[in-house]
């Protein structure tokens, strides 16, 4: 006797079927947008699916969740995979998919992407009454000695444009008794310049100022 064997229907988050066949209007729109190539694409994932990925989102309550709170953000963040509930991990794993990967690829003309399976810096994010994140970056004070490398690396690269400006222009000939005081000024104001521009957004970042 013959039986009737079901079988399951591969999970698609993402609606291929929707996308390809505009996706060189896509191409055309992503790149023609200004100030920077982006694009905006309106109900990105259909309706059923983004309805299961609001239920099956963790509460503040769930475990799992960091709590990120300083001068740059209020918010909870959730980056293991294993803690993803339902179609909500199955979107993630899609979204992080080589076959993904390659559509933005496509898409956007740039070669090479590659997903992130640590989702570090992704992942799920929420942030109740109060929340807030910033400007985003790595100079965050959490990350201090991320801002700290990076100021004395800027300071050496500050003394060696000083040193080299000044060889330069003794190499140059314009240099003299009389123009020495005034060349070595130039050269020292040229790099404190360049430096304090160099410094003024990390440190800002860092302190809270932006």
């Amino acid at each position: 006797m013959a039986q009737l064997k079901l079988v399951t229907r591969p999970f698609h988050a993402f609606p291929y079927r929707k996308w390809n066949p505009v996706l060189r209007t896509l191409c055309d729109e992503y790149r023609a947008n200004s100030p920077s190539p982006h694009i905006y694409l309106a109900d990105f994932l259909e309706d059923d699916t983004a309805c299961m990925i609001a239920r099956d989102f963790p509460s503040p309550a769930a475990p799992g969740w960091t709590y990120y709170k300083h001068q740059n953000e209020n918010k909870l963040g959730m980056t293991q995979r294993s803690m993803f509930p339902g179609v909500l991990g199955k979107v993630v794993d899609e979204l992080n998919s080589p076959e993904f990967v390659e559509w933005i690829s496509d898409l956007t003309g740039i070669s090479g992407l590659v997903s992130d399976p640590a989702l570090d810096g992704g992942g799920l994010h929420q942030a109740g009454r109060g929340g807030f994140l910033n400007l985003h970056a790595d100079f965050t004070p959490a990350r201090w000695y991320v801002t700290l490398f990076y100021v004395l690396a800027v300071l050496a690269v500050g003394i060696h444009v000083r040193h080299g400006l000044w060889s330069g222009l003794q190499t140059l000939g314009w240099s003299n008794q009389a123009r020495q005081r005034r060349l070595k000024g130039f050269s020292t104001i040229f790099a404190v310049v360049l430096t304090a521009g160099f410094l003024s957004v990390p440190l800002a970042v860092t302190f809270g100022l932006v």
